[in-house]
């Protein structure tokens, strides 16, 4: 149980990692598929020990008791890692991640139940397996919109808009564009954030307040706004928010984001600065496709850097980048940047094409696949969104 619950906790933080690949995230599912063969081979002394870890409603022990629980077919041990899941937000978490781990034929049923049902957590549940999944719910996803108690629960509300813009459901657009004006925060991103990836594009402005803002949303609304902005109207957002220099990391992010090659020599000159190195250095890959470590242009980590107090920034962030080597990035540069265009975009070396990105799809990072997905559905939205994430095996 043990071992299966914290696989699935190394699972969800690998997803996103620059260092992973498609091949690593395969290994670590065959892991958790073989902890959980093991469990169901004693299915209730297993359960004996899942019931036990579930009182402490973390994520990885919701998923391994809930997939234990499913297969089992077994009602009472659904009951009870369902009741016990829905009470919190990292129990619905791993709720929903094991109905995207089951089959399809596991799987399906509860989803459908769980949307019928009349407790909005179970909803809940149940939206975000087929996000997960990249499922559509058909009317029960309309259902949700026209319901008000539904739009009355945040995280329902924000879930199910999230959906209708990966799963490119047109029809819901005017739903959708509803939500853009809800007073919460959560909501109205979500909202603003599907209505862009529906085709409404115009409404990137409404995601400065979430670029300029610390917090969970703000790296997603990074994400999609340099990428949608004109390159001129995404330079001027840069440069105010520049002048605060708490900002630097996310000024980082944005240029990489935005691919606009003329940021690159300020880049490589904040390498300097060891709080900033690594994001600079995966900023300037995503611009140029430049492999640091593949091409040698790495460097030792400084002596300092595990002494280091928090700066801030996520351990996703760059907990896992390679440190650039400025000098030998300031020697590639003054030859490579022959082939760049300032103000033009460039993803990871290329105008992004639909075939580019599909290539970066199977062969890139976990990261970079994230990023590219979102490319590729801005260029062809008749496309859903696609998970990198989803189970690989």
């Amino acid at each position: 149980m043990d071992n299966a619950a914290f696989l699935w906790v190394l699972r969800d933080q690998a997803v996103d990692r620059p260092d992973y690949h498609q091949h690593d995230l395969q290994e670590l599912d065959h892991r958790i598929e073989m902890q959980l063969d093991g469990l169901m081979a004693a299915v209730e002394t297993s359960w004996e020990i899942c019931s036990e870890a579930l009182e402490t409603g973390d994520a990885g022990e919701v998923f391994t008791a809930a997939v234990i629980a499913f297969r089992s077919h077994d009602i009472k041990k659904i009951q009870r890692v369902v009741d016990t899941g829905v009470g919190s937000t990292a129990g619905i978490r791993g709720l929903r991640s094991a109905l995207a781990w089951l089959p399809d034929d596991l799987a399906h049923p509860w989803i459908n139940k769980f949307l019928n049902s009349k407790e909005l957590a179970h909803k809940l549940v149940a939206i975000g397996a087929c996000s997960l999944r990249r499922e559509n719910p058909g009317k029960a996803l309309n259902r949700i919109f026209q319901r008000d108690d539904c739009r009355e629960h945040t995280a329902l509300y924000a879930r199910a808009l999230r959906l209708a813009g990966e799963i490119q459901r047109l029809d819901l657009l005017d739903d959708v564009l509803l939500g853009s004006h809800s007073e919460d925060p959560e909501v109205r991103f979500w909202a603003i954030w599907a209505a862009i990836l529906l085709g409404r594009r115009q409404l990137v402005s409404e995601l400065q307040p979430f670029v300029v803002n610390h917090g969970e949303l703000q790296s997603r609304a990074i994400d999609i706004a340099f990428r949608v902005l004109p390159t001129e109207e995404a330079r001027q957002w840069i440069s105010s928010l520049g002048k605060n220099p708490e900002n630097a990391a996310t000024v980082i992010r944005a240029c990489g984001i935005l691919g606009d090659p003329q940021a690159v020599d300020w880049l490589i000159a904040k390498m300097d600065e060891d709080r900033y190195a690594r994001l600079c250095g995966e900023a300037f890959t995503t611009i140029t496709g430049v492999d640091l470590e593949s091409q040698q242009l790495v460097r030792p980590a400084p002596a300092s850097a595990e002494d280091e107090e928090d700066s801030g920034l996520e351990l996703s962030d760059d907990e896992f980048l390679p440190w650039p080597d400025r000098d030998k990035l300031q020697k590639l540069w003054l030859n490579l940047s022959q082939g760049f265009t300032a103000g033009q975009r460039y993803f990871l070396g290329r105008s992004a094409d639909i075939a580019f990105l599909h290539s970066k799809l199977e062969h890139a990072s976990l990261r970079q696949r994230r990023w590219a997905a979102i490319e590729l559905m801005l260029i062809d939205p008749s496309a859903p969104l696609v998970n990198v994430a989803t189970k690989s095996i």
